[in-house]
């Protein structure tokens, strides 16, 4: 099986839905979708694993990318011979294992059934789960944090990034990963320097202003519904690529906030919100319009339990 790998330049959607035109109606080519959210794209797909987003998750929101992949690997399996092209909107660790397990299914089935690989699995799909269920960090298995840093950042080529959590899944290490940790921390570190915190409501709700990663887990240290802004977020790659404004909102489990009713409300607004009951987040193809006010005032309509 020929699997080719295509990073989404969201900064030139019309020659990316060009690139993929050319790709369709050939029987001896399956296009793979991973966590597409945008709409011209996805309905392109001969598969769009993609069960978390949407105005409602409905039964599948409790399951991931990851997940979700796994249950089809025997059908692609029986697709030898054809061409599969997988494609990436914003690769994370989620989507870029489905990507893994593939190759790992394609060398011996039998590995996915091996106690320990099967933990390493889980353990990503607990982290992506994000409050649904219990958290990866509580359990045995440790996610590497280099390799989220390495998964994650734009300058790693795609196949990069599937070879070396392939690596990780298989035996629970990767080259250079004392190097990425100590890369992750330090640049941990540099996010804390530039970032804002602001208690709109003392244990319920916090605002959280950051260029880096990580916002979500910082503000649960202050309150379990967090609102999140990376005031200058990059929407694509090479030369064409944006800076603006993104949002997320996230809860420590599904009590919290009435979540769908927040996607719901802002959606209303502006275009392109999705996600799960537990996180969403405004679009992931072009810079938020929305204000401060029109965010954070949608959350304390929506709350659960104050």
């Amino acid at each position: 099986m020929n699997i080719q790998y295509h990073q989404i330049n969201v900064g030139d959607l019309d020659r990316e839905l060009e690139k993929i035109n050319s790709l369709t109606g050939r029987r001896n080519k399956i296009l793979i979708g991973l966590e597409i959210t945008v709409p011209e794209i996805s309905r392109k797909m001969t598969f769009n694993i993609d069960p978390q987003h949407g105005i409602s998750g409905g039964k599948e929101s409790d399951i991931t990318c990851l997940e979700k992949f796994r249950k089809i690997l025997p059908d692609i399996y029986k697709m030898n011979g054809k061409e599969v092209h997988m494609f990436f909107l914003k690769p994370d660790l989620d989507s870029v294992s489905a990507a893994a397990i593939l190759d790992i299914y394609l060398d011996n089935p039998s590995w996915m059934f091996q106690e320990e690989i099967s933990e390493r699995i889980d353990a990503i799909a607990r982290y992506d789960r994000h409050g649904r269920r219990t958290h990866c960090f509580q359990n045995a298995v440790k996610i590497p944090k280099g390799l989220f840093m390495y998964v994650g950042g734009w300058k790693n080529g795609i196949e990069d990034k599937i070879n070396l959590t392939k690596k990780w899944i298989l035996d629970g290490t990767f080259k250079d990963i004392n190097k990425f940790n100590r890369i992750a921390d330090e640049k941990f570190k540099l996010s804390l320097t530039n970032l804002k915190v602001e208690i709109i409501i003392p244990k319920t709700v916090v605002f959280i202003r950051s260029i880096g990663r990580g916002a979500c887990g910082f503000g649960y240290k202050y309150a379990p519904i967090v609102v999140a802004l990376n005031p200058s977020y990059r929407f694509g790659i090479d030369d064409r690529r944006t800076y603006g404004k993104k949002w997320i909102i996230a809860q420590k489990n599904e009590s919290f906030l009435d979540m769908e009713d927040v996607l719901r409300t802002l959606s209303e607004k502006e275009e392109g919100w999705g996600g799960s009951p537990s996180i969403i987040g405004s679009s992931q193809i072009y810079p938020s319009k929305l204000s401060k006010d029109d965010v954070v005032e949608t959350v304390i309509q929506k709350i659960l339990v104050h």
